[in-house]
């Protein structure tokens, strides 16, 4: 049952995003290619923090899992360049108001 509540959520998600995409091309114009991109990157990250906190589970905690999954995570994306140091430091910066 759970398995198929999993399957039900993750096909809705796709749906929505896949509607949600038409939609914003009727609205804003931007560059396909560098979006799929960007995408790319994004999924090589997380799933390369997958196959880390699934390897990971059979040896510790599962807080220091999710710990150590998050940092590798948003290791990864600045390692694939999925965002740069302006980036980071323009998050930032949006904080100190």
């Amino acid at each position: 049952q759970a398995i198929g509540a999993s399957v039900t959520v993750l096909l809705t998600n796709i749906l929505m995003f896949v509607l949600g995409m038409r939609l914003v091309t009727s609205i804003v114009d931007y560059n396909k290619a560098k979006l799929l991109k960007m995408y790319g990157k994004v999924f090589i990250a997380a799933a390369a923090m997958g196959v880390i906190s699934f390897v990971l589970k059979s040896y510790l905690n599962i807080f220091i899992v999710v710990a150590i999954g998050g940092v590798s995570y948003f290791a990864l994306l600045f390692a694939v360049k999925a965002f740069t140091k302006e980036d980071i430091l323009s998050v930032a910066a949006s904080f100190k108001r």
